[in-house]
């Protein structure tokens, strides 16, 4: 299973969890205050993480991201979270699952504005049918209670809708250099810490956890919060992390298509016809949104024919305004070393990099694509180049030896690492000691000429990334005009 598949994979399972913590926090909710429901379950959840994270371990993240992570928490978790209990006394689960589904089209709003995704014309229709179904069962369901209770209990949850939406932009900002489990400690930590210091602040703490006394309420509490907290919030983040926001959440709508069965069973609701025809219309969408995005959101697009490749890798000009010979000066090649260049495409560094190494050296040109390795195979018979060695990679894995390169060479590849950070992970295994990493990739900047915009990744993202697996900038170079270029070691 490659790692987009794991992200949607999670972003499902998430989606039945939060279904599944809805109904089980509707009973709950019927004994406890909101405030101290989502008190009481922040503390289970801080305590039922210790174990997970003391396994994983802590890593060293910068201030800006614990702030970044602490501030979607108090949003989402805090505020969000006890609007959407108390929303969710007042309709119920069914309801309320579905009434947060127009959190997904805020969110895709706000990630297509403030994180530059895109969407192509078909998974846009996707969207567009799994929202009108979700919609079309949560309008059959309110429309028979217009009341003062559902009135408020509308209001509640479209301010739950309007937190969560804003902090998982801030949350997808802050996870490029943290773990899942970790980002989920910190959002955590910072919504009970809120929600905390403003139950003393109002003196309204024993009022809120009282109710908790009661027998076998802390018993279901528990039960419903490790749902919550490994079903629904850690698969979340799972998601987050391997696919685009806008598509995460989506398939994270579809928890209202896993709400209508659970409601029938544990809180005896009745499913309408239009509830079965909006569930229908849901799946649909569903089904065109992940076809879709296997071929065209993560590059899974039928592949252009060789010589569309060649053309946009061999380009006139590219040797001119890249400047290969600077660069592998600027590198330090030296005769004799042994050199890696991923994704090397049509073989352009390959061959210069062997000239640079010299006899007494090689060069290891790695790429997934096994058309490309042929056509550089073909040169290399033709120009009678021996050390030059060709390797087939595969998503994350360069598939070479440990401690087997002095340099590794990184050009306009980056991008597509669908898993940057584990992929560099296993890259550093294959240095040598004292040996370096070079990443030189178009600046994302919408003036300079080059890849579109969204495949782009930023200096920054590049630098937080690197930092996660391992690595320290040793140096870096501004001669080239259009592309960033950083040496990286490896950190002691």
């Amino acid at each position: 299973m490659n790692l987009q598949s794991i992200g949607i994979s999670a972003a499902l399972i998430s989606a039945a969890a939060w279904a599944l913590s809805a109904v089980l926090f509707k009973k709950i909710g019927e004994s406890i205050p909101s405030l101290g429901l989502n008190l009481a379950r922040g503390g289970l959840n801080l305590l039922l993480l210790i174990a997970p994270l003391m396994i994983i371990g802590i890593e060293e993240i910068d201030v800006n991201t614990f702030v970044l992570l602490g501030l979607s928490g108090l949003i989402g978790i805090a505020l969000g979270d006890t609007f959407f209990f108390e929303a969710l006394q007042r309709l119920g689960a069914q309801p309320m699952v579905l009434l947060s589904l127009l959190g997904q089209v805020l969110t895709v709003f706000f990630a297509l504005i403030f994180l530059d995704e895109y969407l192509t014309i078909n998974m846009s229709l996707g969207i567009l049918l799994v929202l009108a179904g979700t919609f079309f069962v949560l309008y059959s369901k309110i429309n028979d209670k217009k009341n003062k209770n559902t009135l408020e209990g509308i209001i509640f949850g479209l301010l739950s809708v309007l937190c969560m939406s804003v902090s998982i932009i801030i949350t997808k900002k802050g996870l490029a250099s943290v773990s899942a489990i970790q980002a989920i400690f910190i959002r955590i930590l910072w919504g009970t810490s809120g929600l905390l210091i403003g139950g003393l602040v109002t003196r309204q703490l024993g009022a809120w956890l009282s109710p908790l006394k009661k027998t076998g309420l802390m018993k279901k509490l528990f039960m419903a919060v490790s749902i919550t907290l490994f079903g629904g919030f850690w698969l979340s983040h799972v998601a987050l992390k391997y696919i685009d926001v806008s598509v995460a959440n989506t398939l994270n709508s579809t928890a209202p298509l896993f709400a209508v069965p659970l409601a029938v069973i544990f809180l005896k609701e009745k499913v309408s016809a239009k509830a079965v025809i909006g569930t229908v219309i849901s799946i649909c969408g569903i089904i065109l949104l992940i076809s879709t995005a296997h071929a065209e959101q993560w590059n899974l697009k039928p592949k252009k024919n060789l010589d569309e490749t060649l053309a946009s890798v061999e380009r006139p000009g590219r040797g001119r305004n890249g400047e290969p010979e600077k660069v592998i000066g600027s590198f330090g090649v030296r005769p004799g070393d042994t050199v890696c260049d991923i994704g090397s495409g049509s073989g352009f560094y390959s061959f210069r990099l062997a000239r640079a190494v010299g006899d007494s050296g090689k060069v290891y040109a790695v790429d997934i694509d096994q058309d490309m390795l042929n056509y550089i195979k073909n040169k290399i018979e033709k120009a009678g180049a021996k050390n030059i060695i060709l390797v087939k990679s595969e998503e994350t894995d360069p598939k070479l030896p440990p401690s087997a390169c002095d340099k590794v060479l990184i050009v306009n590849t980056y991008y597509h690492f669908w898993a940057p950070v584990t992929t560099m992970k296993n890259i550093r295994d294959v240095l040598k000691p004292g040996g370096e990493v070079a990443i030189i990739d178009f600046k994302k900047d919408r003036a300079i000429q080059g890849p579109p915009y969204d495949q782009r990744v930023a200096k920054d993202e590049v630098l937080s990334q690197m930092g996660e697996a391992g690595y320290r900038l040793a140096r870096s170079y501004d001669f080239l005009k259009r592309q960033y270029f950083l040496v990286f070691q490896k950190q002691d």
